[in-house]
């Protein structure tokens, strides 16, 4: 079983258990895009402006699609009982990882609640294909909230420049939203820099993630490139890992939890301890708990190793996270 699964099971279950559940039907489609940089990042933002902005958005990723500014990746649809643990796959095979076979295209498991007119979901989602021949796992596990036919980010993963969106919409009958559930709501983003110039300059990202949380509730997203070699240990694959737990504070500020890694190879092999040879990694690092105010970015230092190496030493590289609130956006007319 993918450990990210596992951890699906038991993230933010203290806060459903006090949720009133409904038997309600919910209508879900997900759908994973892939366009480039600038587009993406547009799209993004007006999809967490929420409301009749985020319908629009949505309505125009077909013409996008047909002008060939973007592709449209995979997309499940489903119909799933609200209270109840639903678990879907676009059923595209399958793609052998180096440890464990995972379900080519889309997979979704999502434990949604209704409650105060919106739905309140656990989510696990991962997206799994081949690019260049080998194969490319981008997973979220989160809890998030949304209101019935708003098409809603659930994430964004960035390697150069080249930009994946997941979005979902959730249909449902439902009374007015409650704003309190969309104000414990955020959006945090991690991203990683070769420099504190581009990072200021907010330019030349090397990969980044973008998600929702709920306040107090961590979330988890990954990218990983894997790569065959019975040398590398799963925690070890190439690729972008964040773990995240935003708390708001009485006076608006925001304590963040992080947990990153950004792993890329860095060419040639090594002689490990026990005499084999490995591809040679940078594994870069960072654990920190920062205190950010919401939409302005806080930068943390990171820390080097190589696959073989038993001391760590800091790295010109820098972190750079951001949070920023959910928004309910005008409803469409």
């Amino acid at each position: 079983m993918n450990p990210l699964r596992t951890v699906f099971v038991v993230v933010c279950l203290g806060a459903l258990l006090y949720q009133p559940i409904s038997a309600e039907e919910i209508e879900f489609q997900f759908t994973v895009y892939q366009t480039d940089l600038n587009i993406g990042i547009a799209l993004e933002d007006r999809l967490i402006d929420g409301g009749s902005t985020a319908i629009e958005t949505a309505e125009k990723l077909p013409d996008f699609i047909r002008q060939g500014r973007m592709t449209e990746e995979t997309s499940l649809s489903f119909t799933s009982e609200a209270g109840k643990r639903h678990q879907e796959s676009s059923d595209q095979g399958i793609i052998m990882l180096p440890s464990r076979e995972a379900a080519a295209g889309l997979d979704i498991d999502v434990d949604p609640i209704i409650s105060n007119g919106m739905i309140n979901m656990n989510i696990y989602a991962s997206y799994v294909a081949r690019e260049k021949d080998d194969p490319v796992e981008r997973t979220v596990t989160t809890q998030t909230v949304g209101v019935s036919g708003i098409p809603m980010l659930l994430c964004r993963w960035q390697r150069n420049e080249k930009v994946w969106l997941l979005i979902g919409t959730a249909k449902f009958k439902g009374g007015d939203a409650a704003e309190e559930d969309l104000r414990n709501t955020l959006y945090v983003e991690t991203a990683f820099f070769s420099s504190v110039s581009s990072a200021k300059a907010n330019r030349d990202c090397l990969e980044s993630v973008r998600f929702p949380c709920r306040n107090g509730q961590r979330g988890r997203a990954e990218a990983i490139a894997w790569i065959d070699d019975e040398n590398i240990s799963e925690r070890d694959q190439p690729g972008l890992r964040t773990l995240v737990n935003p708390l708001l504070s009485e006076n608006a500020s925001i304590q963040l939890g992080v947990e990153s890694s950004y792993i890329i190879e860095s060419g040639g092999t090594t002689r490990l301890d026990s005499g084999e040879r490995a591809r040679r990694l940078e594994i870069r690092e960072v654990s920190e708990s920062l205190d950010l105010k919401e939409g302005q970015p806080a930068a943390a230092k990171v820390t080097l190793a190589a696959l073989d190496d038993i001391e760590t030493k800091e790295d010109d590289h820098i972190a750079v996270f951001k949070v920023s609130r959910m928004a309910l956006g005008d409803p469409k007319e």
